[in-house]
């Protein structure tokens, strides 16, 4: 079957998906290229075969957990039709391509040929695509791509697709559950064939920017989804030695979404780029993700946070603006899960002053000479990405536990950092396909702490402070739960949203971060006759450092970095205790290793005036 002719082949798949004759508003593609790059610690769990057939280049990972890099050549006799007015491409209409070679999977004992393999635009979802057999049957699909046309618009690349499982692929496996699971990357060129009529009227709106660095013109992106319409949007990448119960760390990343809601347009310039407006640089945002858990005591505690993907591109969507490296105004862009995964763009956190949204490239991660060349790359699958160990997701670990996601991007001049954050609720499953991560609520837009207390309206016994410094904001919450016998339990959740106390060196674009701090010290006013017990503190990321040690001193409850796992940006650490003393108003102080002021004080909920200094009847 697999000799079968490219003739019978066209006959049969024309058939099942007739060409469509262009418009005059109707691009067409064919031919070129497509690459499949398949992450080989998301189908480690299922213990699939995958043999290759007539691939053009194979390249197997440098790290047994990563992605196997494949391209097969395209057809010239099949064609995808497209409606993108004056380039801005708003959706894929009609055809498929074909391709030459393929994979064959084999997984117990059953065999899928997907040798001469097709894509076509998604029936239901005109920017998503299906990957399908010679036969027409669907097996996969195609979403949250980057969409671009090339060399003065003779070629399409399509680049950074999810590659999803599909429930027919799921019931191939043998795992239901893994319906919606990303399992690689797709990408492909194609050379154009018909070129639409354009309007020379609309590229008017999308010519000239107006940058956040003019008078009156406002940055502001607002974080707008996390999920797709074929998937959870929270994907298990890769997981280490897991057993569902004491492994990991499980390596975590979302889909992204989100639209320029402000009155300038924003810069979206690939790093290492040629320096380039408003900033003289290679300007981008910058995007992060955290993973919280509230457990059944009603604790917060983050217990994962990622490294920091840089963005590189914008599909600019929702608008009439082609995709490129300006985010336009009231245009859409997308990152998937398998882009959010990707080695080229991910670094540490603390390379980039969070407040102004600047990063320092200069003897970075990637730049560690300051030659403005890119040699760096987070390329054994966890280095740079949220890792979350076993024992925090597991159900007998946690029971009645909930777990929230959370992701902000981060954009220089930005007028509004709330808004440019979201979270959504995760329901974390072990099964025999790994961890997955149903989502079980819709977006809500805000950071996520602020659901723990509602700073607006706190509940009896919580509170919430904004700490606004030059430097950065932070904000600290408490609960008190009132644990009866005349004891409390004191709950503290500080989250560090964008405070770095940082040290710089040279100019943009070659700007260095000598030193880069957030907080050290966590201090909470106990009157001195109160009892305190069982101080306890739980740091954001468990796989790395250690949980601050508290103490009781003259003033107060007292936890101190080791040195080692500072209360850096975008992060959360828990801090509780026990007392006999009720909750009055009180005061609690952050600290900073080093600089001026040292420390900030903060208005919070805290033991007051215990019962029993009084016992012996003198007030």
């Amino acid at each position: 079957m697999r000799n079968v002719s490219i003739a019978v082949l066209v006959l049969v798949t024309t058939s099942l998906f007739a060409e469509q004759k262009p418009t005059a508003n109707e691009w067409r593609v064919a031919g070129g290229q497509i690459q499949i790059s398949i992450n080989q610690g998301a189908i480690a769990p299922f213990g699939l075969e995958i043999e290759v057939v007539n691939a053009l280049t194979d390249v197997a990972p440098k790290t047994p957990l990563m992605y196997r890099e494949l391209s097969f050549e395209g057809l010239t006799i099949q064609s995808i039709g497209l409606r993108a007015p004056n380039q801005s491409i708003e959706a894929f209409t009609s055809g498929y391509l074909h391709y030459h070679g393929g994979l064959i999977l084999r997984h117990q004992g059953r065999e899928l040929d997907l040798v001469d393999f097709q894509i076509r635009p998604h029936p239901d979802h005109p920017e998503y695509f299906e990957l399908l057999d010679r036969n027409g049957r669907a097996w996969a699909i195609l979403d949250h791509g980057h969409f671009q046309f090339m060399q003065q618009a003779s070629a399409l690349e399509v680049r950074y697709l999810n590659l999803t499982v599909n429930q027919r692929f799921a019931e191939f496996l043998g795992y239901p559950e893994a319906e919606g699971r990303v399992i690689g990357t797709v990408g492909f060129r194609a050379d154009v064939v018909t070129r639409a009529v354009e309007d020379p009227g609309l590229a008017g709106q999308c010519a000239t920017p107006n940058w956040p660095t003019t008078v009156g013109f406002d940055a502001d992106v607002a974080f707008i989804g996390m999920g797709s319409a074929v998937g959870s949007g929270v994907q298990q990448m890769r997981c280490q030695n897991c057993n569902g119960q004491s492994g990991g760390p499980v390596v975590i990343a979302p889909d992204a979404k989100l639209e320029n809601v402000g009155t300038a347009d924003v810069p979206w310039w690939r790093q290492f780029t040629a320096p380039t407006d408003p900033y003289g640089n290679d300007q981008h945002p910058f995007l992060v993700w955290n993973l919280y858990r509230i457990d059944e005591q009603g604790r917060l505690e983050q217990i994962g946070a990622s490294g920091l993907k840089h963005a590189f591109f914008t599909v600019n969507t929702d608008c009439p603006c082609s995709g490129g490296n300006i985010l336009w105004l009231g245009c859409t862009d997308t990152y998937g899960a398998s882009t959010n995964d990707s080695s080229t763009f991910l670094g540490p956190r603390d390379e980039i002053i969070p407040v102004t949204g600047q990063w320092g490239r200069c003897n970075s991660f990637f730049d560690p000479d300051c030659d403005g060349q890119q040699e760096g790359f987070s390329s054994d699958g966890f280095q740079n990405r949220m890792r979350v160990l076993e024992a925090d997701l597991a159900d007998g670990s946690n029971p009645g536990a909930r777990y929230f996601m959370e992701g902000w991007y981060v954009v220089r001049d930005d007028v509004n950092i709330f808004n440019t954050m979201g979270w959504r609720e995760v329901n974390p499953s072990w099964s025999g396909a790994g961890w997955g991560f149903p989502t079980i609520s819709s977006l809500e837009q805000g950071a996520f702490v602020d659901f723990w207390v509602d700073p607006l309206n706190p509940a009896p016994g919580t509170g919430s402070t904004l700490v606004n410094t030059e430097e950065g904001v932070a904000r600290v919450m408490v609960k008190v739960t009132d644990l009866g016998k005349k004891t409390w339990r004191y709950d503290y959740a500080v989250t560090n949203h964008d405070f770095m106390r940082t040290e710089t060196a040279g100019q943009e674009p070659a700007l260095e971060i000598v030193s880069n701090a957030g907080f050290s010290e966590f201090t909470v006013a106990v009157p001195a006759g109160a009892v305190i017990s069982d101080i306890d503190s739980a740091r954001a990321d468990r796989t790395v450092g250690a949980d601050w040690a508290g103490s009781r001193n003259e003033e107060g409850v007292t936890w101190v970095d080791g040195g080692s796992t500072s209360l850096s940006w975008g992060t959360t650490f828990r801090f509780s205790f026990v007392s006999n003393a009720a909750p009055a108003r009180g005061e609690a102080t952050l600290g900073v290793a080093s600089g001026v002021p040292d420390s900030f004080r903060v208005s919070v909920l805290a033991p007051g005036v215990s019962e029993q200094i009084f016992a012996d009847g003198f007030e």
